[in-house]
């Protein structure tokens, strides 16, 4: 059969999305996404550049051992000179191989650079990710020319990215909301560096916040919403029945699960087509986490049908949550 590829194709490879980075004008030298994945034909492998440290994660084992293969040419071309990778517990959980972390032995745990005049910290000790999105910048320098003298809600603000931003601009008052705590933490680090005195940053639930503000009326004049994936896939299923059984206390460890289907889903998919289907999943997908628990984990599974987990409650009282869900589902 076929040779699998070398090692030198894999570093021309490499070489060549790092010269796409540096030739854009758009792109900073100093912070940027390098690779984007298949993007950039390297699957399962993001790399960002902060300063002289190169901050990779994979999401395979392979992509992880290629990254450590090109780091070489890719420092060469890029003039950096440290690294750090990091392999995280899903992927490796789902792959069946340990998660790891790597780094050269210069690689500092704490990164601050510069990016549209707002300084940012980064700690690389604190977990996998850096809690920076080097994709985003585009959009964070856009919002910056819409705030000046208006106030700003930023929900699910996580490090601050957006909220910064938006202060340093001229903002008449910027708030960020997000549930991780040390992210917060990390959002408040930050405006201290930059002495931002018009943002705060709030750890709350998202939609409870946002209920609270309708409640009391209160409106902002922009709104940033950039959350999290709210429902998972097949994958992040079967991980967080894994998850629930190894990490929950012995007496609380039964949990039960409900799996939903459609009524008529291929009827609306053959009439109406596949772009009013993927609405209906739309519809229903919200509707289904609206109506659970805090803390019960919600999925898709797979066309349309929908998992949902509950734990700390008797198999009877599931039927009663189970039988709220259909019906809020039904009227969505």
């Amino acid at each position: 059969g076929p040779e699998p590829p070398s090692a030198e194709w894999w570093a021309e490879r490499a070489v060549a999305a790092a010269e796409r980075r540096l030739a854009d004008p758009e792109v900073p030298d100093e912070v940027s996404r390098i690779f984007h994945a298949e993007g950039d034909d390297f699957p399962a492998l993001v790399v960002d550049r902060y300063n002289e440290v190169l901050a990779a994660e994979a999401y395979t084992a392979p992509a992880a051992e290629l990254f450590l293969q090109i780091a070489p040419a890719l420092h060469e071309v890029l003039g950096t000179s440290e690294h750090r990778l990091a392999f995280d517990a899903a992927s490796a959980r789902a792959e069946g191989a340990e998660p790891y972390e790597t780094r050269s032995a210069g690689c500092p745990p704490r990164l601050q650079f510069v990016e549209g005049g707002v300084t940012f910290e980064v700690f690389l000790d604190e977990g996998h990710k850096t809690g920076f999105f080097c994709d985003q910048r585009e959009n964070r320098a856009r919002l910056r020319r819409l705030v000046e003298g208006k106030s700003v809600l930023d929900i699910c603000t996580y490090t601050g990215g957006f909220a910064l931003n938006a202060a340093a601009a001229g903002a008449a008052e910027v708030r960020g909301v997000d549930l991780d705590e040390k992210a917060v933490e990390q959002a408040k680090r930050n405006a201290n560096l930059n002495r931002l005195k018009n943002v705060k940053f709030t750890h709350a639930d998202a939609f409870s916040y946002l209920r609270q503000l309708a409640r009391t009326g209160q409106t902002f004049d922009v709104v940033v919403l950039d959350p999290p994936k709210f429902i998972q896939n097949r994958r992040g299923w079967d991980e967080e029945i894994v998850r629930r059984r190894e990490t929950a206390p012995h007496k609380s460890r039964a949990f039960c699960l409900a799996v939903l289907d459609l009524d008529h889903f291929k009827v609306v998919n053959d009439q109406e087509g596949h772009a009013a289907g993927d609405a209906v999943l739309r519809v229903a997908g919200d509707a289904l986490r609206n109506a659970v628990r805090e803390g019960d984990f919600v999925a898709r599974l797979g066309g349309d049908e929908f998992g949902l987990l509950m734990g700390g409650l008797p198999p009877e009282s599931a039927f009663g949550v189970v039988d709220r869900v259909r019906r809020c589902v039904g009227e969505a």
